[in-house]
């Protein structure tokens, strides 16, 4: 691998989301919560809505403002793209659009973990490529896009 990236556009990404909603008839309850996703580093990124109908529970403004977090979850945002010689694995040739890739290493952005671990472990879906052809004796690079994975549940496992 010659170089790796995890380009992040943070325009609505959200790591913890403030819910407030209000009960009805014989319960008129204010309710407020505070769902808060996986933040690995990430800066604290909030945001707040109001629940548009009548709450019935404690229960159920919590299911809400957790699918807000995972719908704007940073990990929704990220994709990330590696760079690799012409003699890296896999080759064009290996993959299909959809294949899933596995990774693992280890870089200033991601340090080797106490117990000798790659900084880095996940799994990405590949969405693209590109190749480029140099002219002179260098060799050719290609750039694997990735889309969504799961950077976020492993990059700071193990």
């Amino acid at each position: 691998m010659i170089d790796y990236a995890f380009p992040w556009a943070p325009q609505s990404a959200v790591n913890r989301e403030i819910v407030t909603g209000s009960g009805g008839g014989s319960n008129p309850v204010n309710y407020q919560v505070a769902s808060t996703g996986v933040i690995d580093g990430m800066p604290l990124l909030e945001d707040s809505t109001s629940f548009t109908g009548t709450v019935a529970s404690q229960a159920q403004i919590q299911k809400y403002s957790d699918s807000l977090v995972a719908d704007y979850a940073i990990s929704q945002w990220l994709n990330p793209y590696f760079i690799v010689g012409d003699a890296a694995f896999p080759q064009i040739r290996d993959v299909q659009l959809g294949d899933e890739i596995l990774t693992a290493m280890t870089s200033p952005l991601h340090p080797m973990k106490a117990n000798g671990a790659p900084g880095y472990t996940g799994s990405f879906r590949l969405t693209g490529w590109n190749l480029n052809f140099p002219s002179g004796d260098q060799p050719e690079q290609t750039t694997y896009n990735l889309g969504i994975g799961n950077a976020f549940t492993l990059a700071g496992s193990g």
